[in-house]
């Protein structure tokens, strides 16, 4: 939650600098830089949280030869 929490105030800043900053291209340019924070903290929250963490648990939770004690991906592939 705290990494969603990150990116929704890196991007609220960003919205706000750009609005603030959009009368001129410099400016507009500079402030582009919190856009692509926001979305690459984003994209780890995303990539990391939901696809490598879910995906290991609900690969766990459909194997039912998984008994806790080893990673599911060995138990799977077997």
């Amino acid at each position: 939650m705290a990494g969603e929490s990150l990116t929704g105030v890196l991007l609220l800043i960003a919205g706000l600098k750009g609005l603030k900053n959009s009368r001129t291209f410099a400016l507009w340019g500079h402030t582009q830089k919190w856009t692509y924070v926001g979305g690459i903290v984003g994209l780890a929250v995303f990539f990391f949280g939901f696809m490598v963490v879910g995906g290991n648990w609900f690969t766990m939770y459909l194997n039912s030869k998984w008994n806790g004690l080893e990673d599911s991906n060995i138990s799977s592939s077997a």
